[in-house]
């Protein structure tokens, strides 16, 4: 009875997903800090910080653009303008093709309305980077060193309900108006 138990374990082991795969089972959904510090995937995401602005303010990481998310959330719950969410996204530079990572201080529940609101009105590559700003400190990359943390100098503009965005950003509403993806 025991060799067959101890049978049993072993085969099923060998069903069991490899663990140290670290691939998570929707992949689409959470981007790590190593993807991230990459120079072609960094160059190509648009990264939004849910955090408070002051924590923004303090640093970020880099390209970073500051989302209010009390604003956001908010707004949300308040109506369904097209028109007014195509602004605020659009705002941001983010486009419903662009590829769009959100990130905040904690368990990312911030960063997960943001997401949810992103993909609500079209977004379809948007992602939570895994471990927020904690996750971007702490990191290490292939020469050891941390991750560099961006200070705001900028000049920021300031766009309908609450969102900044870097002045001369592409609104989204210049290609057209945004429709709820339901």
């Amino acid at each position: 009875m025991t060799s067959r138990l101890l049978l049993m374990a072993i085969f099923l082991g060998f069903l069991a997903p490899d663990a140290s795969t670290n691939e998570y089972p929707n992949p689409g959904l959470l981007i790590e800090a190593a993807d991230l510090a990459e120079a072609d995937i960094a160059k190509e995401s648009v990264v939004l910080d849910g955090r408070s602005r002051a924590n923004y303010e303090q640093g970020h990481i880099p390209g970073a653009r500051w989302v209010d998310h009390a604003a956001w959330s908010a707004g949300f719950g308040d109506s369904d303008d097209a028109e007014g969410w195509s602004k605020r996204i659009g705002g941001l530079g983010v486009e419903q093709a662009s590829k769009v990572v959100i990130y905040d201080d904690g368990p990312s529940k911030d960063a997960a309305r943001i997401w949810w609101i992103l993909r609500y009105w079209g977004v379809a590559d948007a992602r939570l980077f895994n471990g927020g700003m904690t996750g971007w400190k702490v990191r290490q990359v292939p020469n050891g060193n941390q991750g560099p943390i961006a200070r705001s100098s900028r000049n920021y503009g300031h766009v309908s309900g609450g969102s900044t965005c870097d002045q001369g950003s592409t609104p989204w509403s210049a290609q057209g108006t945004v429709a709820p993806n339901r």
